[in-house]
């Protein structure tokens, strides 16, 4: 089961922002049919329009689960990981 983001993540983040380890995708984005980072990146691509509007984000590098777009917007710019709106592909 994927985590949540909280504060605490940021400190984490902070320290071992220098280690970038080889992504592994989460059971939950294999589950989706997710191989690849370029199928992860397509996704996001697609989602591009509405991204913003969602409540519920993944992101499959690190298995972590974001309920709001600046959360999940902040992880895109600081670690460069596709991050997936959720709700999104649950739609489709």
């Amino acid at each position: 089961m994927a985590r949540v983001w909280t504060p605490a993540d940021e400190a984490i983040q902070a320290r071992d922002s220098g280690s970038r380890r080889h992504p592994h995708l989460s059971a939950r984005a294999r589950e989706l049919g997710f191989e690849t980072l370029d199928d992860l990146k397509l996704a996001v691509l697609k989602q591009r329009p509405t991204w913003w509007l969602g409540n519920a984000y993944h992101c499959p590098v690190c298995d972590l689960d974001f309920i709001d777009s600046r959360r999940a917007a902040e992880h895109v710019v600081l670690e460069q990981h596709p991050v997936l709106r959720m709700d999104s592909l649950r739609a489709e």
